[in-house]
This record gives C-alpha cells, structure tokens and sequence, in this order.
C-alpha cells in the first residue's frame, strides 16, 4: 500500500501546473524559431520545410503539455480529459457549433478588422493562398488537425484545467486571453477570443478535451476550406476583383459604413449566441449520457498517511475513494478533505507576468507591423 500511495500519479493540475506551461510553451517556441531561423533563408522557404516547421510548432504546444505533466508526475490522460468518450452525434453538434460562431460571430472580426485598416493598418494574412487540393490537404492536416489536438491539450487541458478552482469565469477568460494573444496578430484577436471562451465553456462544463478539439478543428476546417474554394475561383475568374471594386467604390463614407457594420455585427452576434446557447445544452447533455456527471473534471481528496514515521499526503481519485478500506492506511488514520483553493504561489505569479509580458509584446509588435511603423 506504501508503494501505492507513493508511486499513484496525480490526476488534477493545479495553479502551479498552469503557469509553469503558460512560460514552458514560450520558451520552446523561441528556441525553435531561435534555430530554424539560423538556417539558410533559400532552404527555410521550401514549401515542404516551411510546413515541417508549422507542425513542429504546432507540436511544441502538447510537448510543453506533457513535459508539465512528467515534471510534476500528473496523469495528463485523466487530468486533461483524454479518456473521455464522444459520439458521432457529438462531433455534428460540435460542427455546427463552429459553423455559428464563423457565421455568429465573424461579422465582429470584420468589424474590427474594418477599424484597423481606416486607421492605417494592413493585413498579413491576406496574401495566404491555397492553389492546388494536395496543399489543401496539408493545411488540413497541419492547421486544422494538428493545433485542434496540440493547442486544445495545452491551453485548456492544462492551463484552464488549472484554473479550475479559482471558478469558470478567471479560467475561461485567462485561458482565452492566453490563447488569443498567442497567434500573435490582430487579425485574429477577436475570432480566436470568442473560440476560446466557446471551447473553454465546454471543457469547464465537462472535463471532455474532445469537445474542445471537435469545435477547434472544424473552425479551422471551415475556415481553411472558404480559403482553398476563394482561391480557386480567383484563379479562375475575375468575379472576385469585381466585387471588392463595386463595394470600395459604394463606400463612399467608410466610417458611416463602419457603424452599419457593426450594427449588424451585432444583430447576428445576439442571434448566434442564443443558436449557441442551445447547441451547448445539446452538446453537455450528450456528453453527460457518455460519460457520466459533469460537475467536476475529477475529484480528487488528500488522504494522509504514516508511512515509515513521516507523513505522506497522496491524492486519491473520486472513483479509488469507495474502494478505499480502512486497512488500507498504514496506522489506520486517514482523513479525507473537500478540496481547498490554493494561495497563488509567488512562482505562479511570476511565469504568468512573465508569459504574459512576452504575449502582449508579441501581438503589440505584430500591430505595429502592420501598420508600417517599423
């Protein structure tokens, strides 16, 4: 029983957990582009390499993910919700999810957008093509697949799951921050903040990372494929240019303009949260018939025990607890507790300033770009 209790893997992260991956995810991803940056620039702009490097740096997320998880001997399957269970009806739910946030909500992205460039600023991603179907199924595989996968186990398998005990609106709305200011652009702040709140919702509710994956993958799925249809018709006609022309020339007051765009913005932003609203209590309920309660990700309670003259502290699963006997605990004491909220470690607080600082800079110096100014 010594062994047990010492060698049993945690299966909960906690606030510490939390911050140490928020700096971990950071430090990787500099090292890497620190060196893929020092090889020759005719080889880096190889089409094959450029998307090895986009996948490895998508990976880097799970890595940081997983190196917490050993560093601090954490069950990352249990604790992230990897052994959840989905169903076909599920991924529908979770499809049409994304597809009324792009349409919901999308409008508030272009609207944004819309002021930044009144004010100056121009699009680095508006040059981004897609131009034959076996490119097509890269972008699938290393934007749509593998940042739903990589992305979701880091910021809200561990990062929000951390947070979890501080209540649903600091994680939800941390973890999103985090993951909006990480794509490290403006053009995509507020698309990608309204998706992290969505999938944080769902993996608060539940503690299932597969339904965050599911709605991450088909936002970018939807979005990939509108990019991949639009070029080809570009290609192929002029229809497109004569569009943005007639619009350009019918804006005679860009601002005014602006004002009825985001008057309709938000028309359809209500709409589409209460088409959301709906979609989730469908979703939850599905999920719930699967896999059971959805209160808590996993609860855990702090059993204390003698073992060779020192106490020993070891956490105990929910489903371990009923199956737990007296004789079990060496000295025959145990004492089960309701899971308190941790005091904020002053390391926490520092990998999280320290994360965050190096995330505002980055999409600070992103906007500056794109405004020209260096």
């Amino acid at each position: 029983m010594e062994n047990k209790l010492l060698d049993a893997r945690r299966v909960k992260f906690g606030i510490y957990e939390s911050a140490l991956a928020s700096i971990l995810f950071i430090i990787y991803n500099f090292l890497f582009l620190l060196l893929y940056r020092m090889l020759p620039v005719s080889f880096r702009m190889k089409g094959v390499v450029s998307f090895v490097a986009q996948f490895l740096l998508e990976a880097l997320f799970a890595v940081a993910a997983i190196t917490v998880a050993v560093v601090k001997n954490v069950d990352i399957k249990k604790a992230a919700g990897l052994n959840k269970k989905i169903n076909g009806k599920i991924v529908g739910l979770g499809f049409l999810i994304s597809l009324v946030c792009i349409i919901g909500f999308g409008n508030l992205t272009n609207v944004f957008l819309e002021l930044l460039n009144l004010c100056g600023y121009s699009s680095i991603l508006s040059d981004l093509t897609i131009n034959t179907f076996w490119q097509y199924l890269v972008y699938v595989l290393v934007s749509c697949l593998v940042p739903a996968v990589c992305e979701e186990l880091l910021f809200r398998g561990v990062i929000l799951s951390g947070m979890k005990q501080y209540g649903a609106k600091i994680a939800i709305v941390i973890s999103s921050l985090i993951f909006m200011l990480m794509h490290g652009n403006a053009e995509q702040t507020v698309h990608q903040f309204i998706v992290g709140l969505v999938v944080g919702y769902l993996f608060f509710a539940t503690g299932n990372l597969w339904l965050g994956v599911i709605v991450h993958f088909f936002n970018n799925f939807i979005s990939v494929t509108q990019l991949y249809i639009l070029t080809v018709i570009q290609n192929n006609s002029n229809v497109l240019d004569s569009a943005v022309e007639a619009t350009e020339t019918a804006s005679s007051n860009p601002w005014l303009s602006l004002l009825f765009s985001a008057i309709i913005a938000f028309v359809f932003a209500f709409f589409g949260y209460q088409i959301v609203k709906f979609l989730f209590k469908k979703i939850l309920a599905e999920d719930k018939k699967l896999n059971g309660s959805t209160e808590e990700l996993t609860q855990n309670a702090s059993a204390t025990a003698t073992v060779d003259g020192k106490e020993v502290e070891a956490e105990i699963s929910s489903s371990s607890q009923s199956e737990m006997k007296e004789e079990d605990v060496i000295a025959g004491q145990s004492e089960l507790e309701k899971p308190k909220i941790e005091t904020l470690p002053v390391s926490a607080i520092v990998m999280f300033c320290l994360s965050g600082a190096y995330l505002v800079v980055e999409w600070i110096s992103a906007l500056i770009s794109g405004f020209g100014l260096f």
